[in-house]
């Protein structure tokens, strides 16, 4: 990898990071993969070297409809604001204009041709946990796993009361995981 590429990787981490908006939160929002970055902020990357077998789980409000996404958008904070949620435990506000003043927003930026590539509905379980587990073929676009490959964003919708919605869902009642950016 050239010192430029290098960098200019380094570069779009920090920037992702930096942009991070939703927190998850155990047992109202909290979104994770292969049981990492419980209690994180949006957009941390990570790395799935294909074929792998995904454990995603939200834990949450007992008995919450949770709705999965994965989509080509790129991962980044505070995309579309919502408003802010009167969740309890609550979740904290961001920390970047304009999502200071909120502690929701999609969390993938929907640009031209973008799509949802799978999506998944669960509900939880009496413990606050929806589970699912995907296998992931092998992914064969690069020699080095994670650069040059499939990186997909996902993050959750929540039904849960506490929850106001917002664009382009439309009102609630929902409320939104943390976001990952996720590479093969």
């Amino acid at each position: 990898m050239t010192a430029s590429l290098r960098f200019l990787t380094a570069a779009l981490l920090l920037t992702g990071s930096l942009l991070a908006q939703v927190t998850g939160v155990p047992g109202k929002n909290d979104y994770t993969i292969n049981g990492s970055t419980s209690g994180s902020q949006s957009c941390n990357t990570l790395c799935l070297p294909s074929p792998v077998v995904m454990n995603l789980s939200v834990n949450t409000v007992p008995g919450n409809l949770v709705i999965i996404v994965f989509t080509d958008c790129p991962c980044r904070g505070c995309s579309i604001p919502w408003p802010s949620n009167t969740c309890s435990p609550a979740l904290p506000l961001g920390f970047i204009p304009p999502c200071n003043t909120t502690n929701q927003s999609i969390d993938f930026f929907p640009i031209p041709g973008c799509n949802i590539v799978w999506s998944a509905t669960l509900v939880a379980d009496a413990a606050g946990n929806a589970n699912i587990s995907v296998a992931v073929p092998p992914i064969l676009a690069g020699t080095v796993p994670c650069t040059l490959n499939t990186t997909l964003s996902t993050q959750a919708v929540i039904f849960d009361p506490c929850g106001l919605g917002g664009a382009p869902l439309g009102a609630g009642p929902f409320v939104l995981s943390q976001a990952y950016s996720v590479g093969f």
